[in-house]
C-alpha cells in the first residue's frame, strides 16, 4: 500500500492569482507618480527622499510582480507533473475521504472510523435518488472498520451498478452521536484537472488529490 501525501498547489495557486490584481496597481501607482512629478510646483519641488523613497517602493512593486510571474511558472509545472503522477492512479483502488462509491460487479466498499465506541450502529446505503435502499447494523468498537455491500436491496434484489452514498449512524449508551467518518474504497478510471487542481475520476465522482488517503493495486 502506497500512503498518499499529494503536492498541495492551492495556497501556491491564491499567490500567483494575486499577480494580477498586483498588475494593477503597479500600474496604478506608476499613473499617480508621472502625474505628480509633471504637476509638481517648480518652486517647491518634490523632496528628494520622498521622490526616492517612492522609487524603492517603485522597484519593490516591479520585483513583486517578476516573483509572482516565476510563481505562476512553478504553479502550472507542480500542477503538471502533479498530474503526471496522478496517471498512475488509473486502474488502482483508492481510498479517498467520500462517503459516496461506486457499486460494480456486486460489490460497493467503504471503510468508517467510530472516534469512540458505540451501543448502536446503523449503516444505511442511499442511491443516487438519496432514497435508502439498504440497511444494515455496523460495528461499534472505537476505530475503523470496513463494509462490503454485495449490491442488493432489503428485498434480496440486485440494484444497477452506479454511486451509491453509505450513512453512518452511531450512538453511545446515553443516546449521543458517537462522532464517525467514512472513506469510500473504489477504482480510478481517469485523472483530469479542474479550475487548476487535479483530480481523479472514480466511477463519476470526482475526487481531489489531497481527499486520496492510499493507494493500492486492485483486489
Amino acid at each position: 500500500m502506497v500512503e498518499i501525501n499529494p503536492v498541495s498547489v492551492a495556497e501556491a495557486s491564491k499567490a500567483a492569482n494575486a499577480s494580477t490584481k498586483l498588475t494593477d496597481n503597479f500600474e496604478t501607482f506608476l499613473t499617480l507618480l508621472t502625474t505628480q512629478l509633471q504637476n509638481q510646483d517648480p518652486l517647491e519641488p518634490m523632496d528628494p527622499s520622498e521622490f526616492t523613497d517612492q522609487l524603492v517602493q517603485f522597484t519593490e512593486v516591479e520585483q513583486s510582480i517578476a516573483t509572482n510571474k516565476k510563481l505562476e511558472q512553478l504553479v502550472s509545472l507542480a500542477t503538471q507533473n502533479e498530474l503526471s503522477g496522478a496517471v498512475s492512479f488509473i486502474g488502482k483502488q483508492v481510498e479517498a475521504k467520500d462517503n459516496r462509491s461506486i457499486l460494480k460487479d456486486g460489490q460497493a466498499n467503504w471503510k468508517y472510523e467510530l472516534d469512540e465506541s458505540a451501543e448502536d450502529v446503523s449503516l444505511r446505503v442511499l442511491d443516487s435518488s438519496n432514497v435508502a435502499v439498504f440497511k444494515t447494523n455496523g460495528e461499534k468498537d472505537i476505530g475503523l472498520h470496513k463494509f462490503q455491500w454485495d449490491g442488493k436491496n432489503k428485498e434480496g434484489k440486485e440494484l444497477p451498478n452506479g454511486i451509491y452514498t453509505l450513512l453512518v449512524t452511531a450512538v453511545d449508551k446515553k443516546g449521543n452521536t458517537v462522532n464517525s467518518s467514512t472513506n469510500m474504497i473504489s477504482t480510478v478510471d481517469g485523472v483530469f484537472t479542474k479550475d487548476g487542481a487535479n483530480m481523479l475520476d472514480v466511477g463519476g465522482i470526482s475526487i481531489p488529490l489531497d481527499q486520496v488517503i492510499s493507494v493500492n493495486k486492485k483486489e
